[in-house]
């Protein structure tokens, strides 16, 4: 069991709850309630009166196979109560617990600290001893903006400026003020780097600590800069530890990219880099030409910064190295036009490693999507392709259902948010689901589907026999009767969306009829009867989504959904 810890300012306790426990610190100085009559809580009580009888080695040995394995004999998970500065209790935690802090940290594999805490505990994070992942929070306001800012923030030299002085004319007035001002920000900025400084510093000395169990390091929107990347580069170039490190939502602007991709090149242990929303612009060129050496990074996670071809070309000559190891790239949102779709394509028919292609919200269109089809069978080893929200029409699906019927790598395929040319037959969409053999699942959702291409999937999904889940949500489908070709004879689909789409009630109570297998007979409203051959229905739905609009489910419809999930807790469904 993981038990992971948060380190936080201004109170001390112990929180667990599902497995969380959380080690806070204490500020010895409470001004507050410092007369009142301090109560001790019959918990409290009771500890102390347990130390008294069992030695302390027999209660730190059992409170340590507490923590790792829970109660004997019961399946909930260790508990323990909340500790914060507004529990009298806290007065007695020494006596409660001071014997099993050094437990505590042992067991402790993932730690979160904030950025206000971190100086004061920067060396204390070698007592976790096993500890896998760190991650720092940012607790502190980094607002450069100091436009808002009053004369009350500027400190004790307002007379140096004639504080106090009355100024009748207001041109003289409003040029004091300014001056006070930018006496402030100056004092607020000077102040803001020093305290950044501060935070380089304390990260280049944890990234060198003896902690060889530490893995990952998660500085996600702590508004890290390029300086601050300076500061640890050293650290980071030599550290043997570090497998993953998460850069998401830092400004660190392409400077911050030129000193990570130094690392890369003498760094042999990270294998997950996430920059995404880093503010670059041009470091994609930097990292391409890292990559041209690297060995060992698999995952790079470059979404929502701004590529141009120039920078997706040199990406793409890195990763065309025979020895290169990437098996994930995201670029989801980085404006990749056809040219760099081009590019990329060209990698696939060279790289050999890459898994998983995530070029999701870009704008390279059919061009794109065409030219990725046609080296989509030449990469060996690609199994999870996403080209959502890419402007794709009914040309570019085509191609790309086109390859899917040889193909034999891909197993997750996402084309959501693209909008079919319903002027244009989509040829391809029931040869490539019935001969592919290898997907898994697709997701069509909001790509303007209609009645036919649902028929069209149905009649494939008939000779399928791998693709597992299904998303068709949010296009224009109304009729139910694809549906009962799928549940009548796949029996491998395991998921299925169909949210959003405006079917008939009395058409949505027949389905669900059939999918729950209850009755033999239905009776409908105006007093029709139907047979069900029970046996017939061979379906292994798990899940069905057919979340309809906003409109009231008819009374029959939620009987029969009571009386579903009484007697079924296989299929969950979501209407």
């Amino acid at each position: 069991m993981d038990i992971d810890m948060y380190l936080k300012d201004g109170d001390q306790g112990i929180n667990c709850l599902n497995n969380d426990i959380s080690l806070i610190e204490i500020d010895d100085d409470d001004d507050d309630d410092q007369d009142e009559e301090i109560f001790i809580a019959p918990f409290v009580k009771g500890q102390s009166i347990i130390h008294k009888v069992l030695p302390i080695h027999v209660m730190q040995i059992i409170f340590y196979y507490t923590l790792r394995f829970g109660e004997l004999n019961s399946n909930e998970k260790t508990v323990l109560k909340i500790w914060d500065s507004k529990n009298n209790d806290r007065y007695s935690l020494e006596t409660v617990c001071v014997t099993w802090c050094s437990i505590i940290k042992v067991s402790c594999r993932s730690l979160i600290l904030s950025l206000n805490n971190l100086e004061a505990n920067t060396f204390r994070i070698t007592h976790f001893t096993y500890l896998k992942k760190l991650e720092i929070i940012n607790n502190i306001n980094n607002d450069s903006d100091y436009s808002d800012f009053d004369d009350s923030d500027s400190g004790g030299d307002d007379d140096d400026y004639g504080g106090g002085k009355d100024y009748s004319n207001d041109d003289i007035y409003y040029d004091f003020f300014d001056q006070k001002k930018n006496l402030t920000y100056r004092r607020r900025k000077r102040a803001l780097n020093d305290n950044s400084d501060k935070i380089g510093k304390c990260l280049a000395t944890i990234i060198n600590l003896s902690l060889p169990y530490l893995s990952v390091l998660n500085l996600s929107m702590t508004n890290l800069k390029e300086r601050h990347i300076k500061v640890i580069q050293s650290s980071l170039s030599s550290n043997r530890n570090i497998t993953k490190l998460v850069l998401d939502s830092c400004p660190i602007g392409d400077q911050g990219v030129v000193y990570l991709s130094e690392v890369l090149e003498s760094n042999r242990c990270i294998r997950q880099l996430d920059l995404q929303s880093c503010g670059s612009v041009n470091g994609l060129e930097y990292l391409g030409r890292a990559l041209s050496n690297n060995q060992t990074l698999e995952k790079l996670v470059w979404s929502y910064n701004q590529c141009n071809y120039t920078s997706v070309m040199c990406l793409s000559n890195g990763l065309r190295n025979h020895h290169s190891q990437m098996k994930s790239l995201i670029m989801k949102g980085c404006d990749i036009e056809g040219w760099g779709a081009l590019s990329l394509a060209d990698t696939l028919a060279i790289n050999k490693s890459l898994k998983e292609l995530d070029l999701g919200s870009n704008q390279f269109g059919d061009a794109g999507a065409i030219t990725l089809a046609s080296k989509l069978n030449s990469h060996p080893s690609l199994s999870i392709l996403d080209l959502s929200s890419n402007l794709i029409s009914t040309e570019g699906f085509d191609k790309i259902l086109f390859s899917i019927q040889s193909n034999t790598t891909l197993t997750n395929l996402n084309l959501s948010r693209n909008q079919l040319d319903l002027s244009i037959p989509l040829t391809y969409l029931t040869s490539s689901l019935a001969f592919n053999y290898t997907l898994t699942s697709l997701n069509l959702s909001e790509s303007n589907l209609q009645n036919s291409h649902f028929e069209q999937i149905s009649i494939a999904l008939q000779s399928n026999k791998k693709l597992k889940k299904l998303n068709l949500s949010k296009n224009n489908l109304s009729d139910t009767k694809p549906f009962f070709t799928i549940i009548l004879s796949n029996k491998t689909l395991q998921s299925i969306y169909l949210s959003k789409h405006k079917f008939k009630s009395n058409d949505l109570f027949i389905l669900l009829n059939f999918i729950f297998k209850l009755n033999d007979t239905i009776i409908l409203e105006n007093g029709n009867i139907i047979n069900i051959d029970i046996p017939s229905i061979i379906h292994q739905l798990e899940y069905i989504d057919l979340s309809l609009p906003h409109d009231p489910l008819k009374k029959n419809i939620n009987l029969l959904l009571k009386e579903f999930r009484k007697v079924n807790a296989i299929t969950k469904i979501k209407i």
